[in-house]
Order: structure tokens, then C-alpha cells, then sequence
């Protein structure tokens, strides 16, 4: 009987173990793939925005893992700590061109409270930095040592957001030393609203919000509000401006808005902390910052990544709609998307119509805004099509075929893109596998079906 009750008892247990593991399979299931395959548009309003919500959720958390935005965001920490006092020195030079460089230092002395000392020397090492580099030996070469650390470091947030919008091509060097001089003006500036704002908010309101009911909360919550805003409008600037391609205002502004939220959470969390390892400081002395310091310059990092992940996500929700596994991209489904491509644009190009940039091509074909970035890179690469930079400032770049309309087959296509990368025969078993895929292609080739691009609508 006791063998019988243990058997039983196993046996339950292993039902247990199969039934949590049935579920935990259903749920997995349902938001890998379940979840994409509904409808929106056949939804009422509210089960709608609840579906794209969680849709948004799940985007921003797949590709946060998958982009591997912790090791980017380690490695943003590196490049920063590397480059911190170039670039505090070449704001601060920026700030004194335009007249606030003293809110600037107390913003920074407000900030680093708990080891005013050091605020003070990374002020002044600032300033000699900065006065090192315009009365150095040669004139003009320490400036243009700082522009270019700057640059530098630009460049790989730059690198950083591009990768998570799938964008391969980065800005040209003239661009990136306008618009990047442009981003270290304006975002210092923005911040510093935060703590001017709140001075200006409190003194012009506090004789109006006197005579309201709840003043003293109206009050706080002015107080709290207006840093918001500050912060806020910044991350909303960087959602937009730093990656190549264009970010839509209404999905960075909600990304910007909770990247805000996160950043000031940390941030408070980060001048509370320096308070609490400050009785650390007869042990470790100066060093006992540096940790802390590390540890939120990494946190701030994940949370602008993460906030550039939502804002993608948020822009191009709906086009994962029924594809739910868009990081599984076999071969043959690689082809298909590079065929739909390539025949859209020969359609355009035939009908003499201006070009279709990626986001257009991935709007009208269904197909998610990183695979098609990433098939059109692949057939520019092997020179079935061409960029073209346009004027309007709502395209940054379009499409157009590399080649004869006559030559764009569907052969071509699959061979061209097998074929990237060159191919690199060592042995005679690779010399003859080699023939015989040239065979293959050979017969393929003059099959009825593999006829140009476009040609049934002009025979239309």
C-alpha cells in the first residue's frame, strides 16, 4: 500500500509538473505568436490600445534582449568615461558662448552635493581644459581635438540607436559635426530648465496657487512636475534627432516621457546614495564615488536604449501584425522579401515615378521595418539596387534599380544575394559542387518564370 501511495504521489506530481509546464508552454506560445495573430483593426477601440500596449511591451523587451543593449550600454560607459571632461570642458565653452554657464556649474555642484570638492575640480579641470585648448601651441588644434572627442562619442550613441532602428549607414562627417555641435547646445540647455524651472514656477504661481484649495500639493507637484518636462524634452530630442532615419514626434514623445521618469527615479536614487557612501569615504577615500558613479552612468545608459527600443517599437507596432517571429528569417523567406522589394521598386521606377524610401516600401508590402532595412542593405551591397538621397526632408535616402530592368530576374536576385560575400573555392570537391549549382542555375535560368521584374505590367 505504501509503494501504491508513493507511486500515486509521484504520479501527481509529475502531472503537476506537466500541467505547470502545459501552461507555462500556452503562455509562452501566446505572446511569442498568438498575441500577432489577431486582428487589431476588427477590435473596438479600448481592447485595441490594450492589444498594441502589450504588443509594444513585447517588442521593446525582445529586441532590448536581442540588440544586446546591456553590452552596448556598458560599452557607451566606457566610451563616456573615457571622454566625460573633453566633452563637460566643450559644453561649458558652448554654455559661456551663450550665457549660462553659471547655471550649468551650480546645476553640476547640485548635483554632486555630497562630494562638493570633486564637483569643484571637475569644474576647474573643465575650464583649464578649455583654455589649454584655445591658447594651445598650435592655434585651433586643441579645439579641434575636443570637437572630434565629441564626435567620437556621438558617434558610437550614434552607432548604438542606428543598430536598434536597423539602420546600417551612419551620418556623413559634415553632418554629424553640425548636428552634433547642435545636440550639445541644445540638451544642456534643456536640463538646465529643470532646475531654473522650478525657481521661476514657484516664485510666478505661489501668490496664485495660495488662494486654491490643496495649495501646498498644487505646489509640490509643480515642483515635481516642471524637471519632468526639462527631462523629458530631452530624451525626446535624442529619440528624434540622433538616429539616421526619421523618428516620428508621437513615438518619441511617449518613450521620452517614461525614459524621463526612469532616468529622475535613478538619478534620485544616484544623490541618495552618495549621501549613504560617504562614511565609506575613510576607507576607500576618493575612490569611493567611482563605483556608484559607474554603476548609474550604466543604469542612464540602459534607460536611453531602452527608451530608443519603445519609441521603435511604438512607430512600427502595427507592422508586426501577423509576423511574429521576425528575428527567424530563413533563406528562402529572405528571397521572397527581396523579390517583393525589388519588384515594387522596379514597378516605380518603370512608371517613372519618384523612388520609395524603406519606410514607404515596408508600409505598402507589410513587411517589418527592420527586415526590409536590413534585405535592402543586402541587394545594395550586391549591386541589384542603388541609394538616392532626397531632397525632401521627410525621405532621408530611396531605392532605384542598380541595373538594366531587363537584367532584374528573380534568378538574378537569389544568385546575387547567395553569391554576397564572394565565393572562396579551396578544394576540388568545392570546385565541383560549385559546377553543379552552376548547372542548376543554368536550367533554371531559361525557364519561362524567370522573366524581369515588372514585366506582366507592362505588358498590362
Amino acid at each position: 500500500m505504501k509503494m501504491k501511495s508513493s507511486a500515486e504521489h509521484g504520479y501527481n506530481h509529475i502531472s503537476t509538473d506537466r500541467g505547470e509546464t502545459g501552461m507555462v508552454h500556452k503562455v509562452t506560445n501566446f505572446l511569442n505568436k498568438g498575441l500577432w495573430m489577431i486582428r487589431s483593426q476588427e477590435m473596438p477601440f479600448f481592447k485595441r490600445v490594450s492589444l498594441n500596449a502589450a504588443r509594444i511591451l513585447m517588442l521593446t523587451g525582445r529586441f532590448f534582449i536581442q540588440n544586446q543593449c546591456t553590452v552596448k550600454a556598458s560599452a557607451l560607459t566606457y566610451y563616456t568615461l573615457l571622454s566625460i571632461v573633453p566633452i563637460l570642458a566643450l559644453i561649458f565653452g558652448f554654455a559661456k558662448g551663450y550665457g549660462y554657464a553659471e547655471m550649468l556649474q551650480e546645476k553640476l555642484r547640485g548635483w554632486m552635493s555630497a562630494y562638493p570638492d570633486m564637483a569643484e575640480k571637475i569644474i576647474e579641470f573643465s575650464d583649464r581644459t578649455l583654455q589649454n585648448a584655445k591658447g594651445g601651441v598650435v592655434a585651433g588644434v586643441g579645439v579641434i581635438l575636443l570637437i572630434w572627442t565629441a564626435v567620437k562619442l556621438l558617434s558610437n550613441i550614434e552607432l548604438s540607436l542606428n543598430g536598434i532602428w536597423g539602420v546600417k549607414r551612419g551620418r556623413t562627417m559634415i553632418r554629424k559635426i553640425s548636428d552634433y555641435i547642435a545636440i550639445l547646445i541644445i540638451c544642456p540647455f534643456l536640463m538646465l530648465t529643470a532646475g531654473s524651472g522650478i525657481v521661476f514656477a514657484a516664485s510666478h504661481l505661489n501668490g496664485f496657487t495660495q488662494k486654491l484649495p490643496f495649495s501646498s500639493t498644487i505646489n509640490a507637484l509643480i515642483n515635481y512636475a516642471v524637471p519632468v518636462v526639462a527631462v523629458w524634452a530631452v530624451f525626446t530630442f535624442i529619440y528624434m534627432a540622433i538616429p539616421n532615419t526619421k523618428v516620428r514626434f508621437r513615438a518619441a514623445m511617449p518613450a521620452g516621457f517614461i525614459s524621463a521618469l526612469a532616468y529622475l527615479i535613478v538619478q534620485s536614487a544616484y544623490v541618495f546614495a552618495q549621501f549613504v557612501v560617504v562614511k565609506y569615504n575613510a576607507i576607500y577615500g576618493s575612490f569611493a564615488a567611482l563605483p556608484l558613479f559607474l554603476i548609474w552612468l550604466n543604469l542612464s545608459w540602459m534607460i536611453v536604449l531602452a527608451g530608443s527600443e519603445l519609441s521603435f517599437a511604438i512607430q512600427n507596432v502595427n507592422e508586426y501584425e501577423m509576423v511574429p517571429e521576425d528575428h527567424l528569417l530563413s533563406l528562402t523567406q529572405k528571397n521572397i522579401y527581396a523579390m517583393e522589394l525589388i519588384s515594387q521598386i522596379a514597378r516605380v521606377f518603370r512608371a517613372a515615378q519618384l523612388p520609395l524610401s524603406d519606410e514607404q516600401l515596408s508600409e505598402t508590402l507589410e513587411i517589418p521595418i527592420r527586415t526590409t532595412r536590413k534585405v535592402l542593405y543586402e541587394m545594395v551591397a550586391a549591386g541589384l539596387l542603388c541609394e538616392v538621397y532626397m531632397k525632401d526632408e521627410n525621405t532621408l535616402r530611396a531605392y532605384q534599380p542598380a541595373m538594366p530592368l531587363e537584367e532584374l530576374t528573380p534568378l538574378k536576385v537569389i544568385r546575387s544575394l547567395e553569391d554576397l560575400g564572394g565565393v572562396q573555392l579551396e578544394n576540388e570537391l568545392d570546385k565541383k559542387y560549385y559546377g553543379l549549382i552552376g548547372c542548376l542555375r543554368s536550367a533554371l535560368d531559361v525557364l519561362p518564370e524567370n522573366k524581369p521584374f515588372g514585366q506582366d505590367e507592362e505588358s498590362a
